[in-house]
């Protein structure tokens, strides 16, 4: 089978020509990059949002002098080399500061089954 090229016929108007394999290769891995691309930024912004609503309810529970929470993400988890105290993303960011800054409290890592965050904070009581 021969491949049409776009040129005009006795008509004038072009005649539309197959992709080659190359073109076709190239879209391909054009759109698998921008799957790859959401993919990961659904993952942060899930991250994110859990993080907001974890620390939200522990705002809004009564608690004693020393609470504890967990935010959990049974999902493909972090790298292992990933240092989520030195990142430059948004999310980890606002739970550090809120976490140790805010709450003048602390956050401790488990990677043993997806990641798991827990922040401990003292909370003082009012009268």
């Amino acid at each position: 089978m021969t491949r049409k090229e776009n040129r005009p016929n006795e008509t004038g108007v072009g005649e539309i020509s197959r992709p080659t394999k190359g073109q076709i290769v190239q879209r391909t891995e054009s759109d698998l990059s921008q799957t790859i691309i959401l993919a990961n930024m659904r993952h942060e912004l899930r991250t994110l949002l859990n993080a907001i609503i974890g620390y939200s309810e522990m705002l809004l529970e009564d608690a004693e002098n020393l609470h504890q929470e967990a935010v959990d993400d049974n999902g493909i988890g972090l790298p292992e080399d990933f240092d989520w105290r030195n990142t430059d993303t948004l999310g980890f960011k606002l739970v550090k500061i809120l976490a140790e800054s805010q709450l003048d409290g602390s956050i401790d890592l488990d990677r043993d089954e997806g990641t798991h965050f827990i922040v401990r904070f003292k909370i003082e009581e009012s009268h």
